[in-house]
């Protein structure tokens, strides 16, 4: 999967997904009477300074969709995220890679801080899709009327900048503190301020600093981890890239899927980690040896692309 410049032998495909039914339920717009012309306009307009438009591309540079950064703001560093794939690159992982280069490009590239979204309260795929990204609740909700007519709530997410980890599905979240004179508290709930049921909780302590945990993934457990003294350092490896993230804020936590690769190093003396967890303990599910881990790695996502086809 690539992005690139929308080109006008996108057409016929675009077309394709502007006049899917299915699709169609959650548009604020009309695309129902798009037509080639207009399809045409709209790629000649697809790179200015306050929209980017980006093709969705294959491994053989097949339109599957497009992604866009709008209305960019740059002096608050912001844009409106959207994305809208043909059905065929559906629930095969194309989505969360397309949206994982478009957020390096506007964190890097575009040097932008924030990216925001709004989503109708009935679409539960994209919902689940987006808190699995990253994206967080702002503001309020809106009650508006979709390209039929029907009145839809609209509500709105935002992904900032400080929150990304260049690796798959990981990212930095912060919790709110709850405290007064008496002192701090922080509060969490499996399913609202942990992106999942909790099922396990360890926690680290007693680390020497030339000691490192972990190197290993895991191919069903999802983990967040939270420092809750000292500092700690969490290298991520997804099989394409690597990341590090410092942890050293009691409210400021790691969100980590499965088949991550991970090692924990740089302890402080006084550091305690505390991990959550949404499985039991099951020594099967643990990958020891990177090799294997990037030999399956590779396998799940030559199966997504083959389902994608």
């Amino acid at each position: 999967m690539k992005l690139r410049i929308l080109e006008k032998k996108d057409i016929p495909l675009m077309l394709e997904w502007m006049h899917d039914e299915e699709s169609l339920q959650y548009f604020r717009f009309d695309t129902v009477h798009m037509t080639e012309e207009k399809a045409a306009a709209f790629i000649e307009n697809s790179q200015t300074e306050e929209n980017r438009h980006y093709a969705v591309a294959g491994d053989a540079d097949e339109y599957l969709g497009t992604i866009s950064l709008k209305q960019i703001d740059r002096d608050s560093g912001s844009a409106e995220y959207a994305v809208v794939l043909r059905k065929c690159a559906r629930g095969n992982g194309t989505a969360a890679d397309a949206a994982d280069a478009l957020m390096r490009l506007a964190f890097g590239e575009l040097g932008l801080n924030r990216i925001y979204l709004n989503v109708y309260r009935d679409n539960a795929r994209a919902i689940r899709f987006y808190e699995k990204l990253g994206f967080v609740r702002f503001g309020e909700t809106e009650r508006i009327r979709d390209a039929a007519g029907e009145e839809k709530e609209l509500i709105w997410y935002e992904f900032r900048k400080e929150d990304f980890v260049d690796s798959r599905f990981c990212y930095l979240c912060s919790f709110a503190e709850r405290g007064d004179a008496r002192g701090q508290l922080v509060a969490l709930e499996g399913g609202m301020d942990v992106p999942f049921e909790i099922r396990r909780l360890f926690y680290i302590y007693g680390t020497e600093e030339n000691i490192a945990r972990g190197n290993h993934a895991n191919r069903k457990s999802s983990f967040l981890f939270v420092c809750l003294n000292g500092s700690v350092k969490i290298e991520l490896d997804d099989g394409s890239r690597r990341d590090t993230v410092v942890l050293e804020q009691k409210n400021r936590a790691l969100v980590m899927p499965a088949m991550i690769w991970k090692r924990m190093y740089d302890f402080s003396r006084d550091a305690v980690l505390l991990v959550l967890s949404d499985a039991h303990y099951d020594a099967e599910e643990y990958i020891k040896d990177y090799e294997e881990f990037i030999r399956e790695i590779n396998q799940m996502r030559g199966s997504a692309r083959q389902r994608g086809k």
